[in-house]
């Protein structure tokens, strides 16, 4: 694979002072989607534009994890205090809540959210380490138990043409150093080991898989795998300048990977 370099603008604004948490990119209205912790707003970014627009003001009691739906373009954005994935239009209007909670567990805490290329998604639940499985219209479809706390989830079958036996979905696990791979029932099928903790992840327009990592001290970095070889390390670029580690993580539809600089509060690209 080509190594990706860090893109540079030459208007600094538009990468500046972006405080968030999660990000996407919705490629239907070419815009990034991203949400602040623990703040009731969902920001849309404007790909040529300074405008910032709130996109579910009030609506979401805590905004985590999010993503556009194939097909319909709504975004579900995790909520985790309010228990649920919140489904919105792309013209923000609030379509329905997909509660988390069961009759065996009521209490949830819905982090990271991604859909399928046939619009299903599947939800982790942070507090009782597991995931949770939907239909795109928001049925549950089974409730799978995980080994540790499950901080952001990835659909590789988005990405690329995977084989009967490819994976399903990678997930980062919080404060630990690997990441799992799940196959099409949310089970757990393996893990592979980081030199660091991992944090997001997301996968390119090549089916590779990047993560972001940090190691509490001096640096973060982002590390770019192969999941049809392993997960074979193809690429390391440690953040030497950063204190902090590197937030919200998604790519665009030019295969540039975008990450939010959570000591600079910027949007940085690779490409």
């Amino acid at each position: 694979m080509n190594q990706y370099i860090e893109r540079k603008f030459n208007d600094e604004k538009f990468v500046s002072d972006i405080d968030i948490n999660y990000i996407t990119f919705d490629v239907a209205n070419q815009r990034y989607l991203a949400t602040r912790k623990f703040n009731p707003i969902t920001r849309s970014i404007s790909c040529s534009s300074l405008e910032i627009s709130t996109f579910a003001d009030r609506k979401i009691t805590c905004p985590e994890g999010l993503c556009v739906q194939p097909g319909t373009d709504n975004v579900l954005i995790c909520d985790s205090i309010g228990n649920c994935v919140r489904i919105f239009n792309a013209q923000k209007k609030l379509l329905s809540s997909v509660n988390m909670c069961d009759t065996e567990v009521k209490c949830s805490l819905p982090h990271a959210v991604d859909c399928d290329v046939d619009g299903s998604f599947v939800v982790t639940d942070y507090s009782r380490q597991r995931v949770k499985l939907f239909t795109a219209d928001g049925r549950p479809v089974r409730v799978v138990q995980q080994n540790g706390h499950l901080s952001s989830i990835c659909h590789l079958n988005r990405r690329f043409s995977p084989s009967a036996s490819a994976t399903f979905m990678t997930a980062c696990h919080l404060s630990e150093r690997k990441i799992s791979v799940l196959n099409n029932d949310g089970q757990p099928m393996s893990s592979f080991p980081l030199a660091d903790y991992s944090d997001s992840i997301c996968a390119d327009l090549n089916g590779n898989v990047c993560v972001s990592t940090y190691d509490l001290k001096t640096h973060s970095s982002l590390c770019i795998l192969d999941p049809r070889m392993n997960f074979k390390m193809l690429q390391t670029i440690t953040i030497d300048e950063m204190s902090d580690r590197a937030g919200g993580l998604c790519v665009n539809d030019l295969n540039e990977i975008v990450w939010h600089d959570m000591n600079s509060h910027a949007l940085r690209f690779l490409e």
